[in-house]
């Protein structure tokens, strides 16, 4: 999706900033989440790390905004910007939203207590796909390969279902059920929301406007060849 409008030449030539400053907002979110989640796992401190993690936290919302405006500008005067205006617009709003549930592992880290050894060494797994993810999901977005987009659409899918899996796990305890386990849960569900947002953004590099963030079909046909 992303090459058919990049490489007319009418398009290309006004949205390479705006390529540019999507892609440093999943840097941003990249960025926090490394500290966040980090501080979550104690592999930070919560309080050396907060400055960082607000200020990003603003930037990617200013960069939103200012795509939002520069999308909306061209638009007006130029039509053929217009689907790409839709496209855009979705995905940067999920974009903002990595930087947001990156974010609430700060929250998790200040209020919440560590995760304890065995629980740890999962979250820890989970934190480090996610950052790699990022990552791949920028690379992917900057050479819009498709092979690696449908990949990723897959593990993040798979990740997904991991989670529900142990939220579901943690939610069916009815006996020596702990403090800890709200914090658990949660955890595990801004893991899965990361990853969602992850694979709806990676979706636009494979899908048309209208199946964008809609990867069922791709991630089933992806099983089918490869697993």
């Amino acid at each position: 999706m992303f090459r058919w409008f990049f490489f007319k030449k009418n398009i290309a030539v006004h949205s390479e900033t705006m390529r540019r400053e999507f892609a440093q907002m999943l840097e941003s979110a990249h960025r926090v989440m490394f500290l966040s989640c980090g501080a979550f796992l104690r592999l930070q401190d919560a309080e050396t790390v907060k400055s960082e993690v607000f200020t990003l936290d603003k930037q990617i919302n200013k960069a939103e905004r200012a795509i939002r405006k520069e999308l909306f500008l061209k638009s007006v005067v130029n039509h053929n910007f217009l689907p790409f205006t839709f496209m855009l617009m979705s995905v940067v709003k999920d974009a903002e939203r990595l930087g947001d549930i990156a974010k609430n592992f700060y929250d998790l880290a200040v209020e919440g207590e560590a995760p304890s050894d065995g629980m740890k060494d999962q979250m820890n797994s989970l934190y480090e796909v996610l950052l790699t993810d990022t990552k791949l999901c920028c690379e992917i977005f900057v050479n819009d390969d498709k092979e690696a987009a449908k990949e990723l659409i897959y593990r993040t899918s798979e990740l997904e279902d991991t989670c529900d899996e142990q939220i579901q796990w943690y939610l069916q305890k009815r006996q020596n059920a702990e403090t800890a386990d709200v914090v658990y849960v949660l955890a595990l569900r801004y893991f899965k929301r990361y990853a969602a947002h992850l694979r709806n953004i990676t979706s636009a590099v494979v899908q048309p406007l209208h199946k964008i963030d809609f990867t069922g079909k791709i991630v089933k046909k992806y099983r089918e060849e490869n697993c």
